[in-house]
């Protein structure tokens, strides 16, 4: 690790370079998604493909489990430089076809799964990678300005390019998010960590199929999902599956509700106000680091419902983007806790699959709720779908309450492997 002798990340060199990295990828993946969502929109005029194109975009979430163990035993900063060139490769040919005129909605969707598959491997190798960097009183801060990093560039670039594509289309959005990609990667090269596990090494060359101790890649997988099987984390990852359910629909459905509010730049504004929700949550979460995470639990969401259903019920943009902002900050501090306590908690050789396991099971759902409420909006009508999401925050929460073994969590600064039951 850098030499943090004067308490501040900054002047940890490789952290700079995953949080400014992070900066340049996340700056043309918000471009990139208000782009894809809003012209298959445009060239359908159905919430059912935007559905479709949600579980696209959200689908390959499901098999991130998968790049779990190739995390834990490739260099973890050397998976995020080949996946930015990869996904910067894909978005080009978007960006080719679209300047030419040929972009059909036939072409984004079958490229969409495929920029978003590669990216199943960067989020465990980022999660990988932060706790060699920095040290464990300092996950918590360091994950919070990772997520504000995401989160800043969507409100700035989620809001503006929506006025972009209303003025100059689609071509130079994705132009633009192919040379973020690429400007990433150089960043990314710039990580380097030392470890155990970070050698250069060919596992082909000792007899290994992915694992310097021997182990198969099918061994090390079961051994990441059996590590927190029975955990007390285990009751929130399936409500936070019936969330994200609802999750998905609201994504199908907030293109067609930009349009009732006015256009696309209405849509980019709905867009922005989550991610401004998410910021905040992010900056929020280091002053509840030492609350019991049950108790942040509890509350996040059944504010988050309250205030769902208040955006429903307002009329006009303002009043709409305003309560889905406070919607989704508390949930926004939950999120930043959550992977802080697994960082904090479970054994080092562990967090690649941990985190990957966790992030497959509570986003399994969330392409089957696109297609369902892209399908369902036809039927019930946006609002009535937007109140039941919001009804299945309030009923999460309440279940939270109820439930002792997520009541009782600890807070992040106390969590153990053993407090939230990892390995046993």
């Amino acid at each position: 690790m850098d030499d943090e002798t004067d308490g501040s990340l900054w002047r940890n060199v490789g952290f700079r370079r995953l949080f400014t990295g992070r900066l340049a990828t996340n700056a043309g993946d918000s471009a990139y998604l208000i782009a894809a969502l809003w012209l298959v929109f445009d060239l359908t005029g159905s919430s059912l493909y935007t559905g479709v194109a949600g579980f696209l975009i959200r689908g390959p979430r499901v098999l991130r489990v998968l790049a779990g163990p190739v995390v834990d035993r490739r260099p973890p900063h050397q998976i995020l430089v080949w996946a930015q060139l990869l996904q910067g490769a894909l978005v080009a040919v978007l960006a080719g076809t679209a300047l030419l005129g040929e972009l059909s909605v036939w072409l984004l969707l079958a490229v969409l799964p495929f920029v978003s598959g590669i990216e199943q491997f960067v989020s465990p190798a980022e999660k990988a990678v932060l706790p060699r960097l920095v040290d464990d009183e300092r996950l918590v801060r360091a994950n919070s300005l990772l997520s504000l990093a995401k989160s800043g560039t969507d409100v700035a670039f989620q809001a503006g390019s929506g006025v972009v594509l209303a003025v100059v289309g689609a071509a130079s959005l994705f132009v633009f998010d192919a040379a973020t990609f690429v400007l990433a990667a150089v960043l990314f090269a710039g990580v380097t960590v030392t470890s155990d596990t970070d050698d250069d090494t060919d596992p082909a060359e000792t007899g290994d199929s992915l694992g310097d101790d021997g182990s198969s890649y099918g061994d090390r997988l079961r051994a990441g999902v059996g590590y927190i099987r029975g955990s007390r984390l285990v009751p929130f990852l399936l409500g936070a599956a019936a969330v994200n359910f609802g999750s998905g629909a609201m994504t199908a459905v907030l293109p067609e509700l930009g349009a009732a509010l006015g256009s696309a730049s209405a849509f980019g504004t709905l867009m922005a106000a989550l991610a401004a929700s998410t910021l905040v949550g992010s900056v929020s979460a280091t002053v509840f680091e030492d609350v019991p995470y049950g108790t942040v639990g509890v509350a996040a969401f059944l504010i988050s419902g309250l205030s769902l259903a208040g955006a429903v019920a307002v009329s006009g943009l303002v009043g709409t983007a305003g309560l889905l902002f406070l919607a989704f900050v508390p949930v926004g501090v939950f999120n930043i806790l959550f992977f802080s306590v697994i960082q904090s908690a479970a054994d080092t050789e562990f967090v690649g699959r941990v985190s990957a396991t966790v992030s497959s099971l509570t986003a399994a759902t969330f392409p089957l709720g696109s297609l369902v409420g892209g399908a369902a909006a036809a039927v019930v009508g946006v609002d009535t779908l937007l109140y039941g999401y919001a009804g299945l925050l309030l009923l999460f929460g309440v279940g939270c309450l109820v439930d002792k073994g997520i009541r009782t969590l600890p807070p992040v600064t106390e969590a153990d492997a053993e407090t939230l039951g990892f390995g046993g």
